[in-house]
């Protein structure tokens, strides 16, 4: 069995008959500037559904609703079965205010398409993709999975 070590999720809100996602924006680290979802490690012990709640309380002080996991996994070596992140979504209510906290600078709400244009790793592209599909279509999830290079 594979170990999920990593989340990352995409937060929605409905607001106006249209959805959007929440996106933050690195304060630091190996990818400062860089807009990107929710994400953190998995600690010992803990769930990752649990992990996604605590990322989202510490990085943006909202309360999620209605996670669904995807069947996107971003594995961290090119090992079958190797530690992965596992990517979710959720709601929160349109008026949610959010609060970052030091690890971001900025937070813009977007449509999936700017979305897609401000993430700058492929496989969030392709997860907002997946996302959009399942959450404004009703389509069915699909497995997908992305693996790092062999060396």
């Amino acid at each position: 069995m594979s170990e999920c070590t990593g989340v990352a999720v995409f937060i929605l809100r409905e607001r106006d008959g249209a959805i959007e996602t929440l996106l933050l924006k690195r304060a630091g680290g190996g990818f400062e500037e860089e807009w990107c979802p929710v994400a953190g490690t998995v600690e010992p012990g803990e769930e990752a559904g649990a992990t996604v709640q605590r990322e989202a309380a510490e990085e943006t002080g909202l309360r999620l609703r209605e996670l669904e996991a995807s069947e996107i996994r971003v594995y961290r070596s090119p090992q079958r079965d190797g530690p992965h992140i596992r990517i979710y979504s959720a709601w929160v209510e349109a008026d949610a205010e959010v609060r970052l906290n030091y690890e971001h600078s900025d937070f813009a709400w977007c449509s999936f398409e700017r979305a897609r244009e401000l993430v700058s790793i492929d496989a969030q592209r392709t997860a907002l993709e997946e996302i959009e599909r399942i959450r404004t279509r009703g389509e069915p999830a699909r497995f997908i999975e992305f693996r790092a290079p062999d060396e």
